[in-house]
């Protein structure tokens, strides 16, 4: 389906762009199944370690978190108030996070800049 496509195209963007990726086990076998590299970890309720013990050593420079269900819901607090203190840039939509891939993308090729509504 569309959202399916979209994870994978933003997973490829992110991952030629030299992030590595950190995904809980459903989504790290989703993208294995995908053929796209990623390092498994512990949803917070699993134990340690974990996502956001990961985000407190200072390992993660990015968080894209889409949550369903109710405990997915509760470890999503956790996360958000680690990226709050940390400046941890934080997206909870899967159209959020394919347009930072796109936009670190165009950064890094040179592209981005500023322009009026005019210019456009």
């Amino acid at each position: 389906n569309d959202k399916s496509q979209k994870l994978i195209e933003t997973v490829k963007a992110l991952t030629k762009l030299g992030f590595v990726i950190i995904a809980t086990k459903g989504t790290a076998g989703y993208l294995a199944k995908n053929n796209l590299q990623s390092i498994s970890i512990n949803k917070v309720h699993e134990g340690r370690p974990n996502i956001v013990d990961m985000m407190k050593n200072k390992e993660i420079d990015l968080v894209m978190n889409t949550t369903e269900g109710t405990q997915a819901i509760e470890d999503s607090r956790s996360m958000r108030a680690v990226c709050l203190s940390d400046r941890i840039p934080y997206y909870t939509t899967l159209a959020a996070s394919a347009a930072v891939a796109i936009a670190i993308q165009k950064w890094h090729e040179g592209e981005i800049g500023v322009k009026s509504l005019q210019d456009y």
